[in-house]
């Protein structure tokens, strides 16, 4: 069996479990989950190719790009696990849970969002890492 797979396996088993006891959390975990799979491609640009070659059950070559299936199914489960965390972890402290973000704070994220990429591929492209 293929050791990758295995682990999405599992996580995706504790996926499922945040899903069954948290009803509140259930639409974040799906948004999340679904919003972050596409990532798991883009990632992939950023292992070292030296010691990362993972075997996929399903595997997909797009301009070079070497992903499969299993790099989408850990990214969704993942996604979903820290959502769950984190509105169990903010119901538990007593926070009320709102899904609004003010403007500001959101361009703050997406900003964030843009420069650690590119850092890392600064950081990796410097010390040619790939």
């Amino acid at each position: 069996m293929h050791p990758y797979l295995f682990a999405d396996i599992c996580f995706l088993c504790i996926w499922f479990a945040f899903f069954l006891i948290s009803p509140q959390g259930r639409r974040r975990m799906i948004l999340y989950s679904l919003v972050w799979a596409p990532a798991a491609p883009i990632m992939q640009t950023f292992y070292v190719h030296d010691y990362w070659m993972p075997e996929y059950l399903i595997q997909f070559d797009v301009a070079g790009l070497v992903f499969g299936i299993e790099d989408f199914l850990f990214a969704f489960t993942v996604a979903g696990i820290v959502a769950a965390i984190f509105d169990l972890s903010l119901r538990r402290m007593g926070y009320r849970v709102d899904d609004r973000i003010p403007l500001r704070g959101y361009l703050k994220l997406q900003g964030l969002g843009l420069v650690c990429p590119l850092l890392l591929g600064g950081l990796m492209y410097l010390f040619q890492l790939n």
